[in-house]
């Protein structure tokens, strides 16, 4: 059923479906390449010693040998050596497996995603506004450009649009940072595309992407900077699909998905493009600037890369159809005007007020705390993740665990942990007197 419908790719987009590909045409050729391209890009920036030792260790264990700094410098040098591959493999791909025959379309971004164990990236010294410094066509003076960059205190003048995503990131180093949910048309992709999400090393359950197919075709609300999902929208639980080393995964662009904050004990390096089987269209309401750029697949198969086909969005701009807006489940909110913590109990309201499985935000004048009943059993955590800061009231709950519905964090609403040592929550207890509720510190 699946393969018929990726042939059929109306029904595919319309489904939000995705789909991972264990075999296809030249997969070993593809895995061996960029392997191969990977080990002489650190040769390059690294050196023989450290290539050699990686290639004996493993992709997968790439933050034992190259310093998180470092990374952008790599991920320039891939760029160059592997984007015309790429772009014909996502043609061959797309004709090969998707049932594409008339002429279609493949975004000139090539996007290298390497991300390094949150517990060792997030000891880096390159932010984002070091990261903005470097020069990175020049990789050969990396090491002096990282320095200097670091040493720089005069980094104010950055784009408003970099202040807002930093802000959001709460200013972690640059090898740690992860998209929240998100449509790709909130940051300037076009409509109708297929996402290419190649797995070169490493991926897991723990660092892989986030999917939320069953809520992508309601009416979602976004921020205005960075684009991601807007706060007070019930998130299902995430989906992060199994996708082997050297397998692919396609997904609609339109698909609501995210970065799982990588937890693992492994370096994830995935290659990602998109494929348009149609002339791109873009949506108006973001505020991110528009990729335009893309190449036909006729001209990649004929190595005509100079002149990628341009179209702007003011002239490509996708005509809105009038929808029935499908509202996102919103969660209750209970003011209570005290401040934690408080030497006696605090009431909260009667125990009856809580219905089974469902989430209460507990305002106090300087903290929020949820509560949810499970099983005739109340829970009371920390509201606030404590990666990023996003507010854990949006995300899936079950008797045993809370997801972040920023990054896929899970936590155990009992001890508070989560997969990563640094990141835990509070918990608070709940007693019920008399059937009513009172917060205990």
């Amino acid at each position: 059923i699946l393969g018929k419908m990726l042939k059929n790719y109306q029904i595919y987009s319309r489904k939000y479906e995705y789909a991972v590909f264990n075999n296809f045409f030249k997969k070993l050729e593809t895995k061996d390449f960029v392997a191969s391209e990977l080990f002489e890009s650190i040769k390059l920036l690294m050196g023989n010693a450290c290539a050699n030792k990686v290639k004996k260790s493993g992709l997968e264990n790439l933050h034992n040998f190259i310093p998180c700094e470092y990374l952008p410098f790599l991920v320039k040098i891939l760029q160059k050596r592997i984007d015309k591959f790429f772009l014909h493999f996502s043609v061959l791909f797309a004709k090969k497996k998707l049932g594409l025959r008339k002429n279609f379309f493949v975004d000139q971004s090539i996007i290298y995603r390497i991300h390094y164990p949150f517990e060792i990236g997030k000891k880096s010294n390159l932010k984002k506004a070091n990261y903005l410094k470097l020069n990175l066509d020049h990789y050969k003076s990396a090491k002096q450009q990282i320095k200097n960059s670091l040493k720089n205190k005069n980094l104010h003048q950055i784009e408003k649009r970099f202040k807002e995503a930093i802000k959001y990131q709460r200013n972690l180093p640059t090898a740690v940072w992860c998209h929240g949910p998100h449509k790709d048309t909130w940051f300037g992709h076009s409509y109708n595309g297929i996402n290419i999400w190649y797995a070169v090393a490493g991926v897991t359950k723990k660092n892989g992407v986030i999917l939320y197919p069953s809520i992508s075709a309601k009416n979602l609300k976004h921020l205005r900077s960075p684009n991601y999902i807007a706060p007070g929208q019930l998130l299902p639980k995430p989906i992060i699909p199994a996708v082997n080393n050297g397998s692919l995964l396609i997904f609609n662009s339109e698909t609501l998905h995210a970065t799982r904050i990588n937890t693992s004990n492994t370096t994830r390096i995935v290659i990602t493009t998109r494929i348009n089987p149609f002339k791109p269209t873009f949506y108006d309401g973001t505020t991110e600037a528009e990729y335009p750029s893309w190449f036909s697949a006729q001209d990649i198969e004929k190595n005509i890369f100079e002149s990628p086909i341009s179209f702007p969005r003011k002239e490509n701009l996708k005509l809105k159809k009038k929808t029935k807006k499908t509202p996102i489940k919103s969660q209750r909110v209970f003011v209570i005007n005290k401040q934690l913590p408080q030497k006696e109990p605090v009431y909260i309201c009667k125990s009856q007020k809580i219905k089974n499985n469902e989430k209460i935000l507990l305002k106090f004048q300087n903290r929020q705390i949820i509560l949810f009943k499970s099983e005739s059993k109340f829970h009371a955590l920390s509201a606030s993740c404590p990666h990023v800061g996003i507010n854990l009231i949006d995300g899936f709950h079950d008797k045993k665990s809370i997801f972040c519905p920023g990054h896929g964090l899970r936590f155990d609403v009992k001890s508070g942990f989560s997969e990563c040592k640094s990141l835990r929550i509070k918990i608070f207890r709940i007693k019920n007197i008399s059937k009513k509720l009172y917060l205990i510190n």
